[in-house]
């Protein structure tokens, strides 16, 4: 999901020039300037942005605290992190005014003297919800902490996935490694969004392939003692006709409860790439254009 900047349009100098330091920051960014074309309903845009953004940029100035649009912004934001039960309001101060009551007790980025400490603040607010290698997956139950990281061998490219899924009621965790080898093909596939610079998106599209080619599969490991089980196993995508090669590990750390814990792969990497879709930044009108003349040329290596 994107940042939402919140802003008056006397600010729109500033907004634009924090909106591009954070995509510079490979931040998906939703500037009103950019995203609502002539025509479109610009209260429908701004409704929908804002029940999908991750973060709230709130761009504090005289001109903002007085605009109505940029208050009915704000009420939106907090009532979404009083809901939610997070932070998502990130205020950004870029000269002395009159805070609104309800940010009073936030921390704020400060603009009025230094740019790039501001940018700084922000950049690291943001990353706590939109980083698409790391996060914390919430359930009623438990928890699952992960991380996200890549690697080339002998010139294929691998993912892998580490989780640390916590237990609410239970006095144990669980530590699993998931790694996806890419073949060739898929490799080469991989390529050509890292030729135009959607590394990201493409870790998704191969998140997605491998869902696709785990459907019917059996990838999971029983864990029945202290020790540390695995499963390896090679998969097609059917859609696509390009393969992957799969290695997981896992152990149970904690107390022995005497019951026996079955951890599912494909489940495990489907809550991930839940997140990291939310995180992601999708390509452009000209990005997608790029990939697909990139996708063409690899596909006759």
């Amino acid at each position: 999901m994107p940042v939402f900047i919140s802003y008056s349009r006397q600010d729109k100098v500033f907004a634009r020039n924090l909106a591009t330091n954070l995509v510079q920051q490979k931040t998906h960014v939703w500037l009103d300037d950019w995203e609502v074309s002539a025509g479109e309903s610009l209260i429908e845009k701004i409704q929908s942005a804002l029940q999908e953004a991750s973060a709230l940029v709130v761009v504090l100035s005289k001109a903002s605290v007085e605009s109505v649009w940029c208050k009915k912004e704000v009420v939106a934001g907090i009532q979404r992190e009083l809901e939610e039960k997070k932070t998502l309001v990130i205020p950004a101060l870029i000269e002395k005014c009159d805070i609104p009551l309800f940010l009073r007790d936030k921390k704020y980025a400060d603009f009025r003297t230094d740019f790039d400490a501001g940018l700084s603040d922000v950049v690291e607010a943001v990353a706590k919800v939109s980083n698409p290698s790391l996060g914390r997956i919430q359930n009623d139950d438990y928890h699952t902490d992960w991380a996200h990281d890549w690697f080339d061998i002998d010139g294929n490219f691998g993912m892998r996935f580490t989780l640390v899924q916590h237990s609410k009621n239970w006095p144990y965790s669980v530590l699993s490694t998931i790694t996806v080898l890419c073949t060739e093909e898929a490799t080469r596939r991989y390529s050509s969004y890292r030729e135009v610079g959607l590394e990201s998106f493409g870790h998704l599209v191969i998140v997605e392939s491998v869902l696709e080619a785990l459907n019917g599969e059996e990838f999971f490991v029983l864990l029945d003692d202290s020790f540390p089980k695995s499963k390896e196993i090679s998969i097609i995508d059917p859609k696509i006709q390009v393969g992957y090669h799969l290695h997981m590990e896992t152990r149970r750390l904690g107390e022995d409860t005497g019951k026996d814990i079955l951890m599912h792969g494909a489940d495990e990497i489907r809550k991930i790439k839940g997140m990291v879709v939310e995180r992601i930044r999708p390509p452009t009108r000209e990005e997608k254009a790029k990939l697909i003349a990139a996708i063409h040329k690899n596909s006759k290596l």
